[in-house]
């Protein structure tokens, strides 16, 4: 059990292992009690093994939109469902690999590395006929997959080709190339290709969350209502003062995304109703600013949406602000604010 195992990592090693920014892991113990490191006899912090699977698990399950603050009381047995559960929702939109061709020299090692701490990746697939040389029996394959992984130590500008003949000869829907070394244009045709590309090297945990994506079908992204031809532009959901508030209350966190965030909600909005009080000299001139506005308002819809997930993701409320009187720059603290008595 990794539970059992004694406390013997540091921050560092848990972040490379895991692929969470030691900033991040700190925040996540220090502001929501992720962790419960050991100390040394040096005040060094010592992490288990057990962490290590924990922060991969929080790291996938806050990239696809949960709130930090929700998962941090659940179990690693929890987080592992809630995982399995959001694959197997996005697999809604088509059929997931079911088997999983290796090809080329290493990868197998990589997997049973990865299994002991990521091995909810591979439930439910069969690992099939992994080929030693990659790069001289493509024409050898005979078997069919659903998806294949290849390790190539380089791309040239004929891997293009030999890929495509894999993909043909084995039938897969997903192709995840691995490599080391490769010129610029020959990745981006990969990926135009439809191939998935990583490079070298690759942490254990950054190939699992690799693999789960070459595994599990993504679920499309959906166009925005507002972005869509004759569709209405959603309304405005935070106002300035709500937005100064917001900002306030995340000012002390490093990452300023959430600001920046909040800035250009606010732009966008300045924006979007300047359009609509522009002078139109003529028709064209209305039908243009219309266009613009339109445009102006989904772009704010959509980064609004962002920041609510930016919200969720530091514990912070968005519509807190609206429970007190409007905000302004010139606003002093209230004597209830300082502790006094009204």
């Amino acid at each position: 059990m990794l539970d059992d195992q004694p406390a013997q990592y540091r921050i560092g090693a848990i972040s490379r292992l895991s692929g969470v920014p030691i900033s991040t892991l700190r925040v996540w113990e220090r502001r929501y009690g992720a962790f419960a490191p050991d100390k040394s006899a040096g005040r060094h912090r010592l992490y288990r093994g057990a962490d290590v699977e924990r922060a991969a698990l929080l790291r996938t399950l806050t990239d696809l939109g949960y709130g930090i603050g929700t998962l941090v009381g659940q179990s690693t047995a929890a987080l592992q469902a809630l995982t399995q559960h959001d694959a197997t929702r996005r697999g809604a939109s088509g059929p997931a690999a079911r088997s999983l061709m290796l090809v080329g020299s290493g990868l197998r090692s990589r997997l049973a590395a990865m299994r002991h701490r990521f091995g909810h990746v591979l439930e439910g697939v069969t690992v099939i006929k992994a080929q030693p040389r990659s790069d001289t029996a493509i024409d050898q394959i005979d078997a069919q997959s659903d998806a294949c992984l290849i390790a190539l130590p380089s791309l040239q500008g004929e891997s293009l080709e030999m890929l495509r003949r894999l993909r043909e000869r084995t039938g897969a829907r997903r192709v995840g190339v691995l490599y080391a070394f490769a010129q610029d244009r020959v990745v981006t045709a990969l990926k135009r290709d439809g191939f998935s590309v990583q490079r070298e090297p690759l942490s254990i945990a950054g190939f699992a969350d690799w693999l789960r994506e070459l595994l599990q079908p993504q679920t499309p992204p959906v166009a925005p209502a507002a972005s869509l031809p004759g569709a209405a532009v959603p309304a405005r959901r935070y106002s300035d003062e709500m937005l100064h508030r917001f900002v306030a209350q995340v000012d002390t966190i490093r990452c300023e995304c959430p600001r920046h965030l909040a800035e250009l909600v606010m732009l966008l909005s300045n924006f979007e109703q300047y359009s609509q009080d522009c002078m139109n000299r003529d028709d064209r001139d209305a039908q243009l600013h219309t266009q613009l506005g339109r445009v102006a308002g989904s772009a704010r819809a959509m980064l609004e949406d962002a920041l609510t997930r930016v919200a969720e993701h530091e514990g912070v409320e968005l519509d807190a602000a609206d429970r007190t009187r409007p905000w302004a720059p010139n606003d002093q603290p209230r004597e209830e604010d300082e502790g006094s008595q009204p």
